[in-house]
Order: C-alpha cells, then structure tokens, then sequence
C-alpha cells in the first residue's frame, strides 16, 4: 500500500555480452566495441552521426551533474537521476567511483536543436534552421566503475539519460570515441595530471573499451530505433515510489 511504479532501469543483458567477442571475462581476444560487436552502426540516427565530438560539454561538479539530471527531467520527462546496475547511482560522499568519474572528465553532457518530425524517430528529415516546430533535446552520458561486474572483462558501467533517439544515438555513438576512449585510458591508469592529460588530446593509439549500458526509460523503445535493438535483461529494473500520505489515508 502507497507504493506506486514510477520507472523502470533499461539494463544490457549480461549473458549477451558475454557472447560479444572479446567480451567475457578471462577471454584473451581483444574485444570489439558495442555497436560493431552488434553489427548496429546502420540503425544510428543519421543526424546524430552528424554531431561534433566538440559539441559535447564536460560536467566536473556533483551539483553541475544534479542540473543536468534536472533539466533532462523538466524537458523530457526523464526520471531525473543517473541509471545504473539495478540502481539509481545518486551523488553524495558515498559515492567515490563518481568523483572519480566527474575528476577524470567521464561526464557528458550534450544539448542540441533538431526538427520535431525527427523526434522518436518518425522520420529522418532535416530542416535548415532553428524555428518554432524544432524540438531542443538533451543527453547525459556518464562512465563510473562497477565493481559487481565480474563476468565482462572490463568493469565500465556506461550511463546514459536522454529523451528522444537522436539525443540517445548521439550518446551512445559519441561513449565510442576516441575522446572519450582516452579519458577512460587515463582513468585506468590512475594519472589526471596536466601532461596527461595534455597527451589524451593527440594520441590515436586508444581503443574504444568495452562497457555495460544501462538508460533511462523515458526513451520510447520503438521497433527499429537502435535502443529497440540492443539486447537488454529481461528482469527489468522496476522502480516504486512511496506515497506515505496516501498510504496513511488507509
């Protein structure tokens, strides 16, 4: 009684990564990276290939992250908290595997301006300018550590928070680039100095790593849509909210 389902955590399947070569824990083979391992790259939004890795913000505050959560909630209904691994991954003093995250640049976040016809990708027309039937859209994308993860060969929890395809393939395709594959280079190998990070900027020798993805379920899973496509749990995430005045009444 006074417990309501309020959201739900859309989660990879564990045991179908597992299958991805290179993916499992202890396999020797050098693993490929999420959409390439699916063979999914044809299903990501044409507009959203078009975005510049520079068009993405970095957020290095706990209180800038919390904003952004916000905001994402205020325009698109998100549930307005980070998904992870079966729980919601909330800032506080407990959660060091964030301020790691936030210290070594591993927090994104992406606003941009597309026609309204592309949202929840009914089609894929595009418009020459910003004008009153265009739709602003935004996207978090957030990389921690999970140490629970112990069947994948890597431990990344990729998070992602984003309430229309375009803004979701934007994330999921920018969580394979070289830019974000030198900051998680840097973060396993402990070092955030300047000239580390001076490095990160120009090398091109780092991989893509692979990861666990884990997204807010304000994204409509519409058939055909890259987010339909990926293979998820299907012991879903439910999360309840408890209305104690309500429950109180009875």
């Amino acid at each position: 009684v006074g417990f309501t389902q309020c959201n739900t955590i859309q989660l990879l399947s564990f045991s179908k990564c597992a299958e991805l070569p290179g993916w499992k824990s202890g396999c020797e083979e050098t693993p490929r990276p999420l959409l390439d391992a699916l063979n999914l790259n044809d299903l990501v939004s044409p507009i959203a290939k078009k975005i510049s890795p520079s068009s993405w913000r970095t957020i290095s505050t706990e209180i800038q992250l919390l904003i952004e959560l916000e905001q994402c909630k205020l325009n698109g209904g998100t549930s307005g908290y980070l998904p992870g691994m079966y729980e919601y991954i909330v800032p506080g003093r407990n959660r060091l595997d964030l301020k790691k995250t936030l210290e070594h640049g591993l927090a994104l976040c992406l606003d941009l301006t597309t026609p309204k016809q592309t949202y929840g990708c009914e089609t894929d027309s595009e418009s020459g300018g910003i004008n009153e039937s265009d739709r602003v859209e935004q996207a978090i994308l957030v990389f921690t550590q999970d140490e629970r993860i112990t069947s994948l060969k890597s431990k990344w929890m990729c998070s992602i928070v984003a309430h229309s395809h375009v803004a979701f393939d934007a994330a999921l395709l920018h969580a394979h680039s070289l830019d974000v594959a030198r900051r998680m280079d840097l973060f396993e190998r402990e070092d955030i100095s300047e000239d580390a990070a001076k490095n990160a900027t120009h090398g091109d020798d780092v991989s893509s790593f692979p990861f666990i993805l884990a997204f807010d379920d304000a994204l409509p899973l519409k058939p055909g849509s890259l987010a339909h496509a990926l293979p998820r749990v299907t012991d879903e995430c439910v999360v309840y909210s408890y209305n104690y005045e309500e429950s109180s009444v009875h």
